[in-house]
């Protein structure tokens, strides 16, 4: 989960403080999934481009791919 706060370093601290208060809070903002990645898209990448190189196909095992769904 994403939660937009600014730029404001007051407002910035105050909702870190809040995250780092409040054990449910914090809980439910990690336990949301990332529809936009997980991190480790420059690791496939570089999979990829290896598989690539030595002509391997497929470039990218169904295995390997981001899936919104699955942590």
């Amino acid at each position: 989960m994403a939660k937009i706060i600014g730029t404001s370093r007051e407002k910035i601290v105050e909702e870190v403080e809040r995250l780092l208060d409040d054990p449910g809070l914090y809980q439910e903002m990690t336990d949301n999934l990332n529809p936009y990645g997980d991190g480790r898209a420059s690791e496939r990448i570089v999979n990829a481009l290896s598989r690539w190189a030595k002509d391997k196909k497929p470039l990218m095992p169904p295995e390997e791919e981001f899936s919104p769904t699955r942590h």
